[in-house]
């Protein structure tokens, strides 16, 4: 356009030193220096060398007769020239290096395969100057006729370049160089783009993840040009395949270009092919917009496909309805139970068709991921919780489970595969198969790096705990196997980086850590010395490494550790730890709790629910672990006690579970507190509730009423003037006489 401009300035008259020539050679310096670095050709022609004339190179002298001989721009001053004999005036024209005829008669043909890696050729720069290969890119051999071969990308029009590059990103080249003059090809043609083409090159850019900002620029401009100027007319398989590519390039949802497409689609939605309604869902959902009416335009159009005798070319296929139920999920709308059936009877194993292992291809993958991930999306989010099965989660889990080679793509596929053992795991054999594999994924994951190079970090200690809650129970775990090296390495790493882990996943930390000790282990339970090879390889003490590491984390925290999740870390700890070694940190738990109740004693305006604070659950369950460890804290004990009998708190009445109250009394026999009227309001509450304790309830109130009645023997009587015999006697009557 530039050189087009440069033939009418002197028909204008127009100076050559005024602003309209200093632009034009400010725009031709650009546009030659960003073709100098992408390798292109550039024809240097008559037209070219007006432009020179007039001063627009950098070096030139503008008009007469010292300025006919045009200089190298900069960017040809590395390049090695070579002198050559002069031609005559007379046959410029014709045997000129810059004439066109010239240049096309050195322009190879084009080879089909779009395999090879082709370069830009610039045969000559001026009458005697001789563009030469520098010496480092002599040898270079790339292309069918080396790496200086003409670019054959340049003679495609703007439907020809569509076409090779989706050819090309099928056959999965991900040449730089190659796919850098697609986009220039494309940026130079982008006024004769249409909808199709925009969609096949914004396609195939995204299928090979070679892309740059100026090139999706211009085509959102040329789409842009395209809505505005034909709207509806737009083909809308076409504008919806634009708008998906351009989604996942990461383009703001909030741009305008998104709603003009969606406007242009939606007036030409009445009915859709099946591709059509389910790639609309997919729009909708990465744009987190639930337009009802469009997505009940999909979900028809799908159902109507699905029930017409059509054949099965024209069927919609598995992966367009599992892209329909996904999105609708992602959005929280209905599930559609007719489509969620007809895919499940779809992906069931039927006469005739291979259920054996075989390879996973890659859309085979996605299709079964996203009907997965849309299972657990509904389940997740209902109030009514998980189903015990579900038929389109099992049939999706039989393939996955059949499936040769690595078995997840992305981290969201391991974490659907999580979710779906947690929903569905223990009562469906289909998904608890899936443990394993997901359990070998994640360890490869954390701790090979390069064994998923293309995903990003590994994970969190956190989301490695997480996993590892769903995964070991549905896994085989005994010592020696498979699953239990993978969790045991697994774990190990974890406790190396114990400190980033959050407070209420340090309990489940340690739960893990007793799960996988050996069976037998606690009884020689000790600190492992430096040398203990021996016992390291019999699990021993590994596990108590990780106990103490454990223990050390819970002490370091303790201050600031929720009351809500400190029971269930003692807890834990008691599996692993020497009683001995947990002693210390009952002692700093007992004391951050009985801060926290003079707190509320002091200002109880500023709590008016006690229960919320620290409740009777909590309390029993602490109880539990410093009567197990036979750990008596007076100041804790009396501070239980008050907060138990004060007025208007009713803490045992807000207690959840039977077996609480069982601890409860059961604790303060051990630690020799049970008396008085904390044993008269324990034993009412449990004879309230005595016909729902089951029998090991009642085996534990049992063995509370015999310590009592011991204590009782040998103390006489209580102090303060309450017979612990018959309080004890009452509780074991009655739990004598339960059904």
């Amino acid at each position: 356009g530039v050189c087009s401009l440069c033939m009418l300035v002197p028909a204008f008259g127009v100076h050559s030193e005024g602003p309209v020539i200093a632009a034009m050679a400010s725009s031709f310096s650009v546009a030659s220096a960003a073709l100098a670095r992408r390798r292109a050709p550039m024809a240097l022609g008559s037209r070219c060398r007006l432009g020179c004339h007039h001063g627009l190179l950098p070096g030139s002298r503008g008009l007469g007769a010292a300025a006919r001989t045009p200089s190298p721009a900069p960017w040809m001053s590395s390049v090695e020239v070579q002198d050559l004999p002069p031609s005559s005036p007379a046959s410029a024209s014709s045997s000129s290096p810059f004439s066109p005829r010239a240049a096309a008669a050195q322009r190879p043909s084009w080879a089909a395969g779009g395999r090879h890696v082709a370069r830009g050729e610039e045969p000559a720069v001026g009458a005697g100057r001789k563009l030469v290969p520098a010496p480092w890119a002599q040898d270079d051999a790339l292309g069918p006729r080396g790496a200086w071969s003409y670019d054959p990308l340049w003679d495609l029009d703007a439907t020809g370049l569509a076409a090779w590059s989706w050819k090309v990103a099928e056959a999965g080249v991900r040449d730089p160089f190659f796919w850098s003059a697609v986009r220039l090809r494309a940026r130079v043609l982008s006024t004769r783009l249409g909808t199709k083409e925009i969609a096949l090159l914004l396609g195939s850019s995204l299928r090979v993840g070679l892309v740059d900002a100026e090139f999706l620029a211009g085509m959102c401009r040329r789409l842009d040009a395209l809505l505005r100027w034909q709207g509806p007319a737009c083909g809308t398989r076409s504008l919806l395949a634009c708008c998906n590519a351009l989604l996942r390039f990461g383009l703001d949802r909030r741009s305008r270009i998104f709603d003009d497409v969606l406007r242009a689609v939606s007036l030409r939605f009445s009915r859709p092919s099946p591709a059509c309604a389910a790639l609309l869902a997919t729009c909708l959902a990465r744009l987190g917009r639930p337009d009802a009416v469009l997505l009940e335009q999909a979900q028809v159009a799908l159902l109507a496909a699905l029930a017409a005798p059509s054949p099965p070319s024209a069927a919609p296929s598995a992966r367009q309805s599992a892209m329909l139920l996904l999105a609708l999920a992602q959005l929280r709308q209905r599930r559609p139970d007719g489509i969620a059936e007809q895919l499940a009877e779809s992906l069931r194993p039927a006469h005739g068709r291979p259920t054996g292992p075989r390879v996973l291809v890659d859309g085979g993958r996605r299709t079964l991921f996203a009907a997965l991930a849309a299972e657990c999306r509904w389940w997740g989010t209902s109030g009514t919780g998980a189903a015990p099965t579900s038929s389109l989660a099992s049939a999706a889990s039989h393939h996955l489970t059949a499936a040769l080679g690595q078995l997840c793509a992305r981290p969201g596929h391991l974490r659907t595969l999580v979710v779906a053992c947690r929903h569905w795991g223990r009562h469906d054999a289909s998904v608890a198969a899936l443990a394993p594999r997901a359990l070998a994924e994640l360890a490869t994951w954390a701790l090979e790096p390069r064994g998923h190079p293309n995903w990003a970090s590994p994970p969190a200690p956190a989301e490695v705990v997480r996993h590892l809650e769903v995964l070991l129970p549905l896994c085989n775990i005994e010592p020696g196997s498979e699953d239990h090296g993978a969790a045991e390495r697994l774990l190990e790493k974890v406790v190396k980086q114990v400190t980033e882990l959050p407070p209420d996943l340090l309990a489940v930390a340690a739960e893990l850590s007793f799960l996988l000790s050996p069976p037998g282990w606690e009884e020689t339970m000790e600190p492992p010395a430096p040398d203990d090879a021996a016992g390291e390889a019999a699990g021993g003490p590994s596990a108590s490494r990780r106990g103490l590491a454990l223990r050390g984390e819970v002490f370091r925290r303790a201050q600031d550790m929720p009351l809500s999740e400190m029971p269930r870390a003692l807890a834990a700890l008691l599996q692993i730890v020497p009683m001995d070694e947990l002693k210390p940190v009952l002692r700093r738990c007992g004391g951050r709790i009985v801060q926290r109740m003079e707190e509320v004693l002091r200002f109880p305006e500023r709590h008016p629910s006690r229960h919320e604070v620290l409740s009777g659950d909590a309390m029993g369950e602490t109880l539990y672990v410093f009567a197990a460890c036979e750990y008596q804290d007076e100041e804790f004990l009396l501070a239980c006690r008050g907060w138990i009998l004060l007025p208007g708190a009713d803490i045992l009445g807000n207690i959840r579970r039977g077996i609480t109250l069982v601890h409860l009394l059961h604790s303060f026999a051990v630690l020799h507190t049970a008396r008085g009227e904390l044993l008269h309001v324990l034993v009412a509450e449990l004879e309230a509730r005595i016909d729902s304790l089951s029998a090991f309830e009642l085996l534990g109130l049992l063995d509370a009423a015999a310590l009592l009645q011991a204590q009782s023997h040998l103390a006489g009587a209580s102090t303060d003037g309450v017979s612990a015999d018959g309080a004890g006697g009452s509780g074991a009557s009655a739990a004598a006489e339960a059904p």
